[in-house]
């Protein structure tokens, strides 16, 4: 998400605003005919799992954020070993990777355009506690995320001490 031409308050107002409506709009697809062959669990979690791909190929930060809720819960053990990696490395990964990117490269425009405004303002990257939440579930840590987390904290760290006091309740 980046600053533009509004401020970064009046965008996290509207960025908080818009996520329940893209969610909502997301979920109201058609239901599908369950007496249909490939509609089982497995195709269910395939087809999320492609969509996430085309969401983190694209960058859509709302589709990323979503995307690992339905196919990383208790069902993930039931699915092929080849698949639960997939899975494991694009929503632990994958994901936070892109996250942290984008929030870098959020926070990096917003305090060179803004360099007079607190990191309270500058750091309000909605979906970044999003990937350190993902990183500390992950079963094996990744080195180019790990910098990438490292990067984030030395740019904003007020933001990131919130993020894990949070995650410390």
């Amino acid at each position: 998400m980046s600053v533009g031409a509004l401020d970064p308050v009046r965008m996290s107002v509207l960025a908080r605003l818009a996520l329940p409506c893209l969610i909502v709009t997301a979920c109201s697809e058609q239901p599908a005919d369950v007496s249909k062959p490939g509609f089982g669990e497995q195709d269910f979690v395939e087809k999320e799992v492609a969509t996430l791909e085309k969401a983190l190929a694209a960058k859509d930060e709302i589709k990323i954020s979503t995307g690992c809720i339905g196919i990383t819960g208790k069902g993930l053990a039931r699915m092929p070993e080849v698949l639960q990696r997939k899975i494991e490395r694009l929503c632990y990964v994958e994901v936070p990777r892109v996250l942290l990117e984008l929030a870098i490269a959020d926070a990096t425009k917003a305090r060179a355009e803004h360099a007079d405004l607190p990191e309270s303002l500058v750091c309000a990257q909605l979906l970044v506690s999003d990937a350190f939440k993902a990183m500390a579930k992950a079963p094996v840590a990744d080195p180019g995320v790990k910098k990438l987390a490292d990067d984030y904290e030395k740019l904003c760290p007020e933001a990131v001490a919130k993020i894990r006091m949070r995650e410390r309740r």
